[in-house]
């Protein structure tokens, strides 16, 4: 048996023996991957600010501060510096603007809820009433139907502190200690990724100096240059794409604040907000802004419920139709099952940031491995058809109800053309 033969049943011998074991483990290796991830949470998330903060830095360090030079010294440091001071604090401009409109909006609207959850209920009780009435239910006060929500209202809308707080404190007690946990854990991860994060953008060139060494020192030069091209392209795809998209979901937040105070709907500034936070997220964000602002004011007003999804209806016909093309383009390229597919992939195993990323991440892959397939069918000399496949100049239908495929006879046509040149250049 040749030797390269045998060294490939080998190593599938070894890959089946690997998954199996995998498998036969599974739940052993899933903690252990937790544990990973819990550890290099800070270290990762620290990279995607670094990534976004990435974005303002390079602009002031190449145009802003152009003028100081490029030149080792004292005015290249204080270049640097400068534009990672200001970069920084326009990031955190941006997210203490964003609180800042969310939060008192929020309490705003927890007030309210508290002070009208008596007559929601109320409100609620009476639609209940005549919708079973008209199945023929016989309904009663005492039913426990609506037994939650008045539960609900007692605790919200209780008049004595004393007794709001005890019963806070025994529903919250126990489990303060794991609260007390994830909320500690939370800020430490929080001041970790800033540092981090830092640390990286100050640190940039070496590191991809660093990387180049490593890269340089163990691959040959052609899968070297294969492995750079799909670093510039993946940097390309990806700060375009959040580039675009939350310069999309700005505009659209901003819309919808203005359509919102122009029809005088409750909450204006806390529900665009949401919308234009969650239209970040590809496909799924404007549902989920939408839904989100939609049960809110079902609470409070379910007329304005109704006139903002018509202006949410509108507010995606214009960005699907008239915003998105113009800033993001064909920036992915993928159909929109892939982009769904990137979403929830990304969502599963990275939460938000991972919705957000998944998709660029995907479409470089979309894009190289598509390229992989067509340089193996080229190589074949096959076009591959919805409905027929032209495998080196014999056709395969697939679909024996539909006509001869364009493509196929187009590239028949070709080879015919290249077989003919051929024959002449050698006579």
């Amino acid at each position: 048996m040749d030797k390269s033969r045998l060294k490939n049943y080998l190593l599938l011998l070894l890959a089946a023996a690997g998954v199996i074991l995998c498998l036969m483990n599974f739940n052993i290796i899933w903690k252990i991957l937790e544990r990973v991830v819990a550890v290099l949470t800070p270290f990762t998330v620290g990279l995607i600010i670094a990534y976004v903060v990435n974005m303002p830095y390079s602009w002031l360090y190449h145009r802003a501060f152009a003028a100081m030079g490029d030149a080792p010294g004292v005015r290249r440091k204080v270049k640097k510096a400068l534009s990672l001071i200001l970069a920084f604090a326009l990031f955190i401009s941006i997210i203490a603007i964003i609180i800042g409109i969310v939060v008192p909006e929020l309490s705003k609207s927890f007030a309210v809820l508290q002070s009208n959850i008596d007559t929601y209920i109320q409100e609620v009780d009476t639609i209940i009433e005549k919708g079973l009435s008209l199945v023929g239910y016989q309904y009663s006060d005492r039913s426990d139907l609506l037994k939650p929500l008045n539960d609900f209202a007692k605790f919200i809308g209780s008049n004595n502190f004393t007794e709001l707080l005890s019963k806070m404190g025994k529903s919250i007690f126990p489990h303060i200690y794991d609260i007390t946990m994830n909320i500690s854990t939370g800020i430490y991860n929080g001041i970790i990724s800033i540092v981090v994060s830092v640390y990286l953008l100050a640190s940039k060139e070496r590191l991809l100096c660093q990387t180049k060494k490593i890269l340089c020192a163990f691959l040959k030069e052609k899968r070297l240059k294969y492995i750079i091209r799909i670093a510039r392209t993946s940097n390309e795809m990806i700060s375009k794409f959040i580039c675009a998209k939350v310069v999309d979901s700005a505009i659209i937040g901003v819309l919808c604040f203005i359509l919102l105070s122009i029809f005088n709907i409750d909450f204006a500034g806390l529900i665009a907000a949401i919308v234009g936070i969650a239209n970040i997220i590809p496909f799924f964000g404007p549902i989920v802004g939408g839904v989100a602002g939609t049960i809110l004011l079902l609470l409070v007003h379910p007329i304005q419920a109704l006139w903002f999804i018509l202006i949410v209806l509108a507010l995606q016909q214009i960005d699907g139709n008239i915003i998105g093309p113009k800033i993001l383009g064909d920036s992915v390229g993928m159909d929109g099952f892939w982009i769904m597919f990137g979403v929830l992939i990304g969502g599963g195993l990275f939460g938000f940031m991972g919705m957000i990323l998944g998709v660029p991440v995907l479409a470089v892959i979309y894009l190289f491995f598509g390229e992989h397939v067509n340089n193996k069918l080229s190589n074949k000399n096959c076009v591959v058809n919805t409905h027929t496949i032209d495998y080196d100049g014999e056709e395969i239908r697939t679909s024996p109800e539909e006509k001869e495929s364009i493509f196929a006879a187009l590239f028949r046509k070709n080879r015919k053309k290249s077989k003919n040149k051929k024959e002449l250049t050698k006579n």
